[in-house]
């Protein structure tokens, strides 16, 4: 990181107003005098640096951040030395933890610097000094300053505020500021530097509402002095201002980091001009390289209102099919795009963090990679990542460890944990370094200082529901420039905003109920706003991203919305499709509603549309919609979601055999890339295939078949429980025989056998799992294996932990946890992968009752 100085300052650099004169011209290359020898820990290199000091000799001071020390540079120096800290971070006396500020006390002949993340001021002696003294406690100080008197001034930018401390005061009085964040001439909004000239006039440049502001000296309220036009490159703007000097005549002189340019305001004018840079961020002699928050998600980024969107993306990680090879990703969620085009991506069930250059054909594993796992060398389903560039670091949402993890970007072989109890399901860091966790066990995101392992609630944090005050379901977080957050709620529908100390959002996209439609949201994911509040949505239901203007009631689809697929023009998101197909993602500290709500029948046993009689196997579609297998009014019925009442989509004609007829159906699943039910018409020994929309009789692909239950997985495959032949059996599309894929040894409770199997569901590996239902065990059949292994059960009938009574219905998760509908006990139970004994979810008590789980 390189920084130059373009003139010779006047002492002291930042003590009162200094004599430049009105006509200086000002050279236009700068040389670079501490510093740019790349970043790192050497004594000739800084780490992002921030405040500096200039003294009479020349010598230069820096706040070393990331370093945790005080730089001193010689004039012409080729390297300097360690003045303060350099003992690692921490809160020791001998410590410093991210100082961002430092200035010379030339009465004391020490060191005053703002060790922010630590929250204090320190004095430290100049010379050979060891430790520092806490002279102010608990300020959130971001810059400081002296007077003539030696009045410290000192920025805080968490209260908004600027405090004047005579010496020996712990306290001090507010000078600037003070009415909390906004943008009325008697608040500050981030306050960044602060300048006091010879009148006791107070300059503080504000970077979130882009001005610099003169408080005179006992001033209730300040003026604009420069800037306050708006962020923007103009003459008559500021883009976030950081450094601040005035002259002797008033004139403002303000490093513009937005622009990468120094401004000059002569007093009273309503307009400056640039003097030094302004020929954007670069390491070129007459350019100023300022360390841009950009990452893609760590505050609102630059998007042009009228970019026009490619229809046709390109592969830039994986798409060599699922797998754990370094060219494959298998379900990866969270991803990060670093500044030259690196992609990373959470690899939840690889358990793996991997690194993917600019136009590469394979990546390569940087974080995990060594087996599920809660070592410090491994991760158990990563499912976000983001890189800290002031570390070096990536930092790791290790989601069903329950911690956030932070590991070294480079040659890391393991992890340290710096959260810990944390369901996160995502997470972003603003400029500050602050880090927003979204915890979506809790509801909530947490915002979490540097060291923090508590942090506060920023969003949400009242339990789970549509209020506006609550969440539902959060999934990923994004925080724009004002600190504002944004969340996309899974269950919700929404985007929420919530301001900075707001004890509710508002509703920024969707809110209207799932669905396509440019006023609804379906199931939205990624989250980014632009530096016009513009919300951009991975909207998953949809397949598409929607974009969002500020303030309107309908998006737009700017790519995608062609369908979930793998063509160029179209995005292939996981949705939990179909809902027995192959492993579905649940997250394995899933909180479970105690109490149900009925979405098909519970009107009594009857043959009204609003009834069913016997209802056996359903299936949910996309768009949450039921498809129930009513068996003995031998129909399939269909019921929207909130609907009071179904159709009938299939049978209906009464018990019989003929083409527009059920007997006794058992079961029923959707074929999507047919549009059509596939039915267990059991008595009548078929499996059919029936229209979804509109169909009225339907044909018999399988015969001779006591269909009990069936499913399908990603390549259509169909899979069909034959209890008559206590086996399952797969067909490829078009087969009439099929294979066994489970049992075929007849009614048996040996491996190699199955009694009165119930249903199945088939994984992502082409695993099948089959309730067992005489044998009061769930049994998973590898790919090609002749016999099974129990997961679930098998300890004979019953309550017990360790015991299922009667399973029937079966899904597995991305852990391979098994959940079973047990209708002994009227129960859902959740088994863990490899675990002895499982336990129950749903049902089981008097006040939740399940009637016969299917």
């Amino acid at each position: 990181m390189n920084f130059s100085l373009f003139s010779l300052y006047i002492h002291p650099l930042r003590g009162s107003s200094i004599d430049i004169h009105p006509n200086a011209r000002w050279q236009q290359n700068g040389i670079t005098v501490a510093g740019g020898n790349g970043p790192g820990n050497g004594i000739n290199q800084f780490i992002n640096p921030n405040g500096l000091y200039v003294d009479d000799d020349q010598t230069v001071y820096v706040a070393d951040r990331v370093n945790h020390r005080i730089m001193e540079w010689k004039w012409g120096a080729t390297s300097g030395q360690v003045v303060a800290g350099g003992n690692d971070e921490g809160s020791g006396t001998h410590q410093l933890n991210s100082p961002l500020d430092v200035i010379v006390d030339k009465e004391t002949d020490s060191l005053v610097i703002c060790d922010s993340a630590n929250e204090r001021v320190v004095r430290w002696p100049r010379r050979n000094g060891t430790s520092g003294e806490t002279i102010i406690s608990n300020s959130d100080c971001w810059s400081l300053t002296m007077d003539e008197n030696g009045y410290l001034y000192v920025v805080n930018s968490e209260k908004a505020e600027v405090r004047r401390y005579r010496r020996g005061e712990s306290q001090g009085i507010v000078v600037a500021g003070g009415n909390g964040f906004g943008d009325d001439l008697n608040q500050l909004s981030f306050p960044q530097y602060v300048f006091v000239d010879r009148n006791h006039s107070i300059y503080v440049s504000e970077y979130h509402n882009h001005r610099v502001v003169k408080w005179m000296e006992g001033a209730k309220q300040g003026i604009v002095v420069a800037g306050g036009q708006g962020v923007g490159d103009g003459l008559t703007q500021l883009s976030y201002p950081q450094g601040v000097v005035a002259d002797q005549l008033g004139t403002v002189y303000v490093a513009d980091r937005g622009s990468a340019s120094i401004k000059r305001w002569p007093k009273g004018a309503t307009q400056g001009s640039v003097i030094v840079g302004g020929n954007g961020s670069g390491e070129q002699s007459n350019q100023l390289s300022l360390p841009k928050v950009h990452p893609l998600r760590g505050s609102s980024i630059d998007i042009h209102p009228n970019a026009r969107w490619q229809q046709n993306g390109i592969t830039v990680a994986g798409g060599n099919g699922q797998g754990n090879g370094i060219n494959q990703l298998l379900s990866p969620y969270g991803l990060y795009v670093d500044d030259d085009q690196t992609v990373y991506v959470a690899d939840p069930p690889n358990h793996r963090i991997m690194e993917w250059k600019w136009g590469a054909t394979s990546g390569q594993v940087v974080a995990g990679g060594n087996g599920e796992g809660s070592g410090t060398h491994q991760l158990n389903n990563p499912y976000d990542v983001i890189v800290n560039k002031e570390t070096d670091s990536l930092i790791i949402c290790d989601s069903a460890n329950k911690r956030v993890v932070r590991w070294p970007r480079r040659n890391g072989t393991s992890g340290e944990t710096i959260i810990s109890n944390s369901d996160c399901w995502s997470l972003t860091m603003d400029e500050n370094e602050y880090l927003y966790v979204v915890n979506s066990e809790k509801d909530e995101v947490r915002r979490y200082r540097r060291g923090e392992s508590q942090g506060i609630v920023v969003a949400g944090g009242n339990g789970f529901g549509d209020d506006l005050n609550q969440l539902s379901f959060p999934q990923y977080v994004f925080v724009d420039r004002d600190h504002s957050v944004y969340v996309s709620e899974w269950r919700g529908h929404r985007v929420m905003k919530w301001m900075e100390g707001a004890k509710q959002g508002i509703v920024v996209a969707g809110g209207q109920g799932q669905g396509n439609d440019l006023t609804q949201l379906s199931y939205p994911q990624g989250v980014v706003v632009d530096q016009l509040g513009t919300v951009y949505v991975a909207d998953r239901g949809s397949g598409s991203i929607k974009r969002w203007p500020k303030g309107a009631t309908q998006g737009s689809v700017i790519v995608g919305g062609n369908g979930s697929g793998e063509q160029s023009n179209q995005l292939s998101l996981p949705t939990v499709h179909p809902l027995r197909g192959s492993s579905i993602d649940i997250h394995p500290n899933a909180r479970w509603q105690q109490n149900g709500i009925i979405v098909a029948g519970g009107n009594g046993e009857g043959n009204g549309i609003n009834q069913l009689l016997y209802p056996y196997g359903l299936y949910v579609d996309d768009d949450q919609t039921v498809y129930v297998a009513d068996t003995t009014n031998h129909r399939i019925m269909e019921w929207k979601w909130g609907a009071t009442s179904g159709q009938v989509v299939a049978g209906g004609n009464g018990k019989g055999s003929e083409t527009h007829q059920l007997n006794n159906p058992w079961d029923v699943i959707i074929d999507k890339e047919t549009d059509s039910l596939v039915i267990c018409d059991s008595e009548n020994k078929r499996v059919v295939r029936w229209p979804r929309r509109n169909g009225t009789i339907g044909e018999t692909i399988i015969s001779n078949s006591v269909c009990l239950s069936l499913t399908m997985d990603e390549n259509g495959y169909l899979y069909v429980v034959d209890g008559g032949k206590a086996e399952v059996r797969r067909y490829q599309r078009g087969e009439s025989q099929g294979i066994v894929v489970a049992g075929g040894n007849g009614d048996g409770y040996n491996f190699n056998q199955l009694f009165f199997p119930q249903y199945v569901f088939v994984d992502r590996d082409h695993s099948v799992y089959v309730s067992d239902h005489n044998n009061h065990r769930v049994m998973k059949w590898m790919e090609g294996a002749k016999q099974g292994i129990v997961v679930a059960g098998g300890q004979g009938a019953g309550d017990g932990l360790t015991q299922l009574a009667y399973p029937r219905g079966v899904v597995v998760d991305q852990l391979g946890t098994v959940y079973v509908a047990d209708q002994g006990s009227a129960s859902i139970k959740r088994w863990p992968k490899g675990a002895t004994q499982g336990s129950v979810i749903v049902g089981g008590e008097q006040s939740n009752q399940l009637s016969f789980p299917k």
